[in-house]
């Protein structure tokens, strides 16, 4: 229940930048995942997610318009997405 919720907030674009960056590292897959579906994140956090260990998050990144082109250019590297 509370992770659904969790997974709810951070996919609501009306929930503030500053209350979801805090998940970047988060043990949870699936709430790193919708963490890298977001559109407003600092620069850093998207880094951070570019270099998570599950393949399914840097996959989510790489989808993401909001990420740069030096991420995007890393991401398109990764064989394993």
């Amino acid at each position: 229940a509370v992770h659904d919720l969790l997974s709810a907030a951070l996919r609501n674009p009306g929930t503030p930048t500053e209350a979801v960056v805090g998940f970047v590292d988060h043990p949870s897959l699936l709430l790193r995942r919708a963490l890298a579906a977001r559109r407003d994140l600092p620069p850093e956090s998207y880094a951070r997610l570019a270099a998570d260990p599950d393949p399914g998050v840097r996959a989510d990144v790489a989808e993401n318009p909001a990420i740069d082109g030096t991420l995007i250019r890393a991401l398109a590297g990764d064989d394993s997405h």
